[in-house]
């Protein structure tokens, strides 16, 4: 669940609620590979489906500042 924060921008000094992106870390790369490498390709591409796999990157909508990371 990618869940946008209301927060100050230390950048544009406006208050806003962040967008978000999220995306795979090294972590998830590495499970799909040992995913991979022990037979259960099948279920592999499902570490880049699944939360807790994935990191959300908040950034300001009106500066683009990166404004911090939650896992």
């Amino acid at each position: 669940m990618t869940e946008s924060e209301t927060m100050n921008c230390p950048t544009c000094q406006m208050s806003v609620v962040t967008r978000v992106k999220t995306g795979a870390t090294a972590q998830t790369h590495i499970i799909f590979i040992l995913c991979c490498i022990f037979l259960c390709w099948p279920c592999a591409p499902c570490v880049y489906c699944c939360d807790t796999c994935l990191v959300k990157k908040h950034y300001c909508p009106r500066c683009n500042t990166f404004l911090g990371v939650v896992s």
